[in-house]
């Protein structure tokens, strides 16, 4: 067990790699579609 105590082993640039490909796909597409984003939700609150 004396072994064992330690060995966890935390890779942080893959997980930020991983964060920023995580984060950066949706975000893309609401900067690309964000015109179209709000006017779909401006249509659905205006009465009419």
């Amino acid at each position: 067990m004396a072994e064992a105590k330690g060995t966890t082993l935390a890779l942080y640039n893959l997980q930020m790699a991983a964060a920023l490909i995580a984060v950066s796909v949706p975000l893309l597409f609401f900067v690309l579609l964000g015109r179209s984003f709000v006017r779909g939700i401006l249509a659905g609150a205006l009465k009419g």
